[in-house]
């Protein structure tokens, strides 16, 4: 681990794909942990959710589909690990859709709108 937020080895080498941006994501991360406690809870979910416009109930299903510990929060490592699931979802989505078809489409299609959805967060 070593820094606050720091991120195993393991982790580390799996973000450093071209798909994550780390110091991006750190500042998202910092922005979400509205108490500096190192970790994100369901309400300080709950808050950024309303910020962005989003409906604030989805913040429990955000956290227990990030919490890996089941401790209803979610520390930096954990973060890190969905955003890398969901990128790994939207680079799949590309190729799917490379393939062609109408379900192929409407998957990259949604994809691509969550993509902007979280760029235009960070």
């Amino acid at each position: 681990a070593g820094a606050k937020h720091g991120l195993s080895s393991n982790a580390s080498q799996a973000l450093s794909s071209e798909d994550i941006d780390v110091s991006k994501l750190r500042k998202l991360f910092a922005s979400l942990d509205t108490d500096g406690s190192g970790s994100i809870t369901a309400g300080e979910m709950r808050s950024a959710l309303t910020k962005m416009g989003a409906d604030p109930a989805a913040a429990d299903d955000v956290i227990e589909d990030s919490d890996a510990n089941g401790d209803n929060k979610v520390t930096f490592e954990e973060f890190a690990k969905a955003a890398q699931r969901g990128a790994e979802i939207v680079a799949l989505a590309k190729k799917v859709q490379g393939y062609g078809g109408a379900d192929a489409r409407s998957v990259h299609s949604y994809a691509e709108e969550e993509c902007k959805a979280f760029s235009d967060f960070i």
